[in-house]
């Protein structure tokens, strides 16, 4: 059985950093990593499409939106040599929120478009979304049950609260497309904390959301995103990364040796596992000893977002010309029962090289349908749109079914479905010799790259703390982990009994009281019933207003 000192299990972003920090502190170690499929890059796949003038240029098909307050990413990106440029955003962006109608507006968000949107929107456009963040800006990422509203927030859905607080339809639209785009699932099968989480994550909702200022769609990368973890894999070793080795079973135990069993029935041995893969695909592995009660439940109860991506190249940005920025938000439905409108939401696609194009999310109702089906759908949606200049111009369309990918289930993020959360606690808990890593897992911008790469540099500072290797540990990314000098245990959700003495006992003591006064100077003095209760408040008020005693 061939032994290491360390295997990482998923050649994504989180995979790759995590062995690439691994052998930049102690080079000397013995280092493997497994990928499932047949490359590296995990979440993120840059393809080949036909473009203007019968040549070719990439497009990102998975994550490829860079934040500037994603400071992990931005400073791999940089020791990389990797350049960004500037996601398009001038000129009138399309909505189709709470009725029919296309309306177009220039501000960053609907919420800002008041020339657009009735006041009546706006006012609940805004109120929602001050709302939503004053909530989140109450959550600890390391230990969300700490503020007092969690447990009724983990009890409901996304969808639920929207409901309860929105008075108009767009502003549930608006919020619903952003479930969608965001974490490519349905607002209705979200815990309320978790996206409370997850916003709080990445600073607010708007955050979010924006291409704009500190918004997460503010940059992408020349050459496409699958070139991070191409060159991690070369810091790496391309020798010491092996394709096509799916794990099947894990066995480990405290203080022995970790045993991997791959799909092809070859057995590792190492001192340290690293899981560096979705959620979802944990909960495939089978481990010996099992994992524990929550961790279990987590991964029974972290579902995968089901994203369709696509882009369709063209002539020419016609878009542009027409004084529009490309950007789309549609709630896709009808006044027709039933009817379904594919984009959720585009952006322009324009590439580095002037390679014009628009990049969008296709609803997951659509899963089922065929590629040309799905294809025919877009581009008719986009002459809704942006007129017949989207059909006139088309040069081609490509699409990645996430759903579909192998060792992923879906894409962009694993969420959790209400009541769950107490579980998510546990997410970055070690299970004796495996450590977990992946974009879920971290602390700061979860769901996205930057997260995957200090959840990487997190795991592979717990592998060498657990090696004895403490003088190489930089404690900065020990934080959440179980080995932090601070850490602790989060606070389950709590519903004991309050033993301390009920406020009613004194309320219901002087109301009698008040009654019973009002019901003594009423018989002393003769009064009428409707006299009796309002002839001791018209006296008080009286002396409050003019300083003097009611007359007699």
């Amino acid at each position: 059985m061939e032994s290491f000192d360390v295997i990482v299990v998923g050649a994504g972003i989180a995979g790759l950093t995590a062995a690439r920090e691994l052998l930049k502190k102690e080079p000397t170690l013995k280092v493997l990593v497994l990928e499932g499929k047949d490359r590296v890059g995990g979440r993120t796949l840059t393809v080949d499409v036909q473009t203007a003038n019968h040549t070719t240029d990439k497009f990102d098909m998975g994550g490829q939106w860079v934040g500037r307050t994603q400071k992990e990413l931005l400073a791999l990106l940089d020791e990389l040599k990797i350049e960004l440029y500037d996601q398009y955003e001038t000129g009138r962006k399309m909505a189709q929120l709470g009725t029919e109608k296309i309306r177009s507006y220039s501000a960053s968000l609907p919420v800002f478009a008041a020339g657009s949107f009735t006041l009546y929107e706006v006012i609940d456009f805004v109120r929602n979304i001050f709302r939503m963040n004053r909530m989140s800006n109450k959550i600890n990422v390391l230990d969300a049950f700490s503020w007092e509203g969690a447990v009724a927030a983990d009890e409901q859905s996304v969808a639920s609260f929207a409901r309860s607080i929105a008075l108009t339809r767009s502003a549930r639209d608006a919020l619903d497309i952003g479930m969608r785009a965001v974490y490519g699932a349905e607002a209705k099968r979200m815990s309320l904390l978790y996206h409370l989480l997850y916003c709080r994550s990445g600073g607010s909702f708007m955050d979010l959301v924006e291409a704009t200022g500190d918004g997460a769609q503010a940059f992408r990368i020349k050459g496409g995103s699958q070139q991070i973890s191409l060159k991690l894999a070369e810091a790496v070793g391309n020798e010491r990364v092996r394709l096509r080795s799916g794990v099947r079973r894990v066995e480990t135990s405290e203080g022995g040796p970790t045993r991997v069993t791959l799909e092809s029935g070859e057995r590792l041995e190492c001192k340290r596992l690293v899981l560096a893969i979705p959620p979802n695909q944990c909960g495939l592995v089978e481990f010996s000893p099992p994992l524990g009660y929550m961790k279990r439940r987590l991964y029974d109860n972290m579902t995968p977002g089901h994203l369709i991506k696509f882009v369709v190249t063209y002539k020419s940005a016609f878009w542009r010309e027409d004084g529009k920025s490309g950007e789309i938000i549609s709630a896709g439905r009808t006044t027709i029962p039933g009817e379904i409108l594919p984009i959720v939401c585009s952006y322009d696609a324009t590439t580095s090289n002037g390679s014009p194009a628009i990049v969008g999310f296709i609803h997951a109702e659509l899963h089922d349908w065929t590629v040309n089906e799905r294809c025919n759908a877009v581009v008719k949606d986009l002459v809704r749109f942006f007129g017949t200049k989207a059909l006139a111009e088309f040069i081609a369309y490509e699409e990645k079914n996430w759903n579909k990918e192998p060792f992923n289930g879906g894409c962009p993020v694993d969420y959790v479905t209400p009541g769950n959360m107490d579980a998510f606690g546990s997410i970055r808990d070690m299970h004796y010799g495996v450590h977990f890593a992946g974009t879920e897992t971290a602390l700061v911008w979860m769901g996205y790259m930057s997260g995957a790469v200090e959840s990487g540099k997190r795991a592979a500072n717990e592998v060498l703390h657990a090696l004895e290797l403490r003088d190489k540990v930089d404690h900065k990314y020990m934080r959440g982990s179980q080995f932090s000098v601070d850490y602790h245990c989060p606070h389950p959700p709590s519903d004991h009994y309050d033993d301390t003495t009920s406020p009613w006992r004194r309320r219901i003591f002087f109301g009698c009281a008040l009654v019973f006064g009002i019901y003594a100077v009423s018989k002393k003095y003769d009064l009428s019933y409707t006299a009796r209760v309002f002839r001791p408040v018209e006296k008080t008020v009286f002396k409050w207003w003019t300083g003097f005693k009611w007359p007699h």
